[in-house]
């Protein structure tokens, strides 16, 4: 399976593009292809060589995190579209578990997360085997909540902006661009999916640095 990246950022995140796509390059399994999608930006960007397909798109106007999550996506043609944000990190391991957790089975995966609060020494260290609760997500109360297991009252711990999905889910449900939606739109996009049928699956390993 082919996996690709999406990343929406804007100018006020651009001072972590090549970190984040430089780690992107230590991944164990590489990326098909990377896109980014920056909003309230017009200038140029100088980027290294990347082993991987990159593309950039910039819009000098804003555009919120729905907007800049569908404008990556859409240009990205693999089987599997994993969003992530411009301004953290992923651990090396992070594409390598998720393309295993679709091949045994999962329609969309989300993962837990290392706040920035820890040493970024200490999110490098091995992780262990994949820890997958497959179609473990599956009850939604509103846009205000996280979605959550049934299985399972306590919080789970992942990052909501994370999420992948195969290339049919999300040409079939794209982010609402609804400006009313601000600050909530991951867990908004999350809950729609659920809503309409499926369960997102879980991976409890420490996939990604979270900075902000």
């Amino acid at each position: 399976m082919t996996l690709g990246i999406a990343i929406p950022t804007y100018s006020g995140h651009l001072y972590n593009l090549e970190n984040l796509l430089t780690q992107i390059s230590k991944s164990t399994v590489l990326p098909k292809q990377v896109s980014v999608s920056i909003s309230s930006f017009d200038g140029e960007i100088s980027v290294n060589d990347y082993p991987f397909e990159l593309i950039i798109t910039k819009n000098k106007e804003f555009q919120n995190v729905s907007q800049n999550c569908n404008t990556a996506a859409h240009k990205l043609d693999t089987d599997i579209i994993s969003f992530f944000g411009g301004d953290d990190l992923p651990h090396i391991k992070r594409n390598e578990y998720i393309i295993e957790s679709f091949k045994m089975g999962a329609n969309a995966v989300v993962h837990n997360y290392l706040n920035s609060n820890k040493n970024v020494n200490e999110f490098n260290k091995d992780i262990g085997n994949l820890e997958l609760f497959l179609d473990y997500i599956d009850t939604y109360v509103s846009e205000y909540h996280f979605p959550v297991s049934s299985k399972d009252s306590s919080f789970l711990c992942y990052a909501n902006g994370a999420i992948s999905v195969t290339k049919k889910i999300f040409n079939d449900f794209k982010y609402d661009e609804d400006k009313l939606h601000f600050k909530k739109e991951d867990s908004l996009y999350n809950g729609i999916l659920i809503k309409n049928g499926y369960k997102i699956s879980f991976i409890k390993n420490n996939l990604m640095f979270y900075i902000h």
